[in-house]
């Protein structure tokens, strides 16, 4: 009996060797199934850490943009060309080609690329541009100097420019000659194009000058105060003296033409009055006034009507000058 038991028991130690070995290979190999696929799936790797997107996919590439300007030239304002010296930097969120732009008013007369990195480039240029000149406000007149760039062939949709304010201005030593420099701004608009049906984005950025108030004072308006004083003269005299009194008007008209043209031989043609133009209407409204008084005077007669000349005398020497300055003041306020 011994013998039996003995192979039995030697027979289900070998049965249990065997079944703890095939199943301790499934669990560490993970045999495959009839199908060809783990019973299990393995647990997925770590990932590793990287640096994150700098903008979501599909997004346009931002570019921003800053101008400092060196120096800026005179402006004619017969055909509103103007020079200027500056440096722009484009900062990409992205490695992009930010220096494929071009300027819209105007073109580049030299370009140095100083910084050439794949999200930033510096470039220090010189351009000859154009602005539309507006000089309805003339001799008190604001302009604004445009710089405009726009990308050569990415639209809106795909590459936006966007102020960097941090690294833009004007240096402090830039003088425009014959003007005053009020300041700069900067701004993104998007500008459609009808035969491409699409838009592209546009930095601008605009050096603000204007003409000083004291120049304006004394070089425009204090010279037609005073021919248009030395005319009103003529009111004081009598009906006695008619004859000097034409002489002070025509010649008081005269030079308010001459000083009017001169006034505004620095004006482009344009289809609008300027503020010079309506004050010197206002002028010759006054003056013109001042000659009709003489020349009634000088119809009715002094000594055929005395009673009537010096009547209408009294009245032209109070109302003429006032009537001049509500010309005046309507030039003012539609200013």
């Amino acid at each position: 009996m011994s013998g039996p038991r003995a192979r039995l028991s030697a027979l289900c130690a070998l049965a249990l060797l065997v079944s703890f070995t095939s199943g301790g290979d499934h669990a560490a190999g993970q045999a495959p199934t009839a199908s060809g696929t783990p019973s299990a799936p393995a647990p997925a790797p770590t990932p590793t850490p990287g640096p994150a997107p700098a903008a979501p996919a599909g997004s346009p590439v931002v570019v921003h943009t800053a101008v400092y300007v060196l120096n800026v030239g005179r402006l004619d304002t017969q055909s509103g060309e103007f020079t200027v010296d500056f440096y722009i930097t484009l900062t990409c969120d992205r490695p992009c080609e930010a220096g494929n732009f071009e300027f819209m008013n105007g073109r580049a007369i030299s370009s140095d690329l100083q910084t050439d990195e794949p999200t930033q480039k510096l470039y220090r240029i010189q351009a000859a541009l154009t602005t539309n000149v507006d000089v309805r406000g003339y001799p008190f007149d604001r302009h604004l100097l445009p710089i405009m760039i726009e990308d050569r062939e990415i639209p809106s949709g795909g590459l936006v420019y966007q102020p960097d304010t941090r690294l833009s201005g004007i240096d402090p030593a830039v003088t425009v000659g014959g003007w005053v420099l009020a300041g700069w701004d900067a701004s993104v608009s998007d500008h459609y194009y009808a035969p491409w049906d699409d838009s592209w984005s546009r930095y601008e950025f605009n050096v603000i000058i204007e003409r000083g108030l004291v120049s304006g004072l004394f070089k425009a308006l204090l010279p037609g105060f005073l021919i248009v004083a030395s005319g009103f003269l003529a009111l004081l005299l009598g009906p006695d003296m008619l004859i000097h009194r034409l002489g002070i008007n025509t010649s008081a008209i005269v030079g308010a033409i001459l000083f009017h043209i001169n006034l505004t031989s620095q004006v482009p043609p344009v289809g609008y009055l300027t503020f010079a133009d309506k004050f010197m209407l206002a002028n010759y409204f006054g003056l013109i006034g001042a000659l009709l008084a003489t020349v009634v005077l000088m119809v009715i007669g002094p000594d055929a009507r005395p009673a009537a000349t010096r009547r209408i005398h009294l009245i032209s020497r109070a109302t003429i000058p006032l009537a001049w300055l509500a010309a005046v003041a309507v030039a003012v306020i539609t200013f």
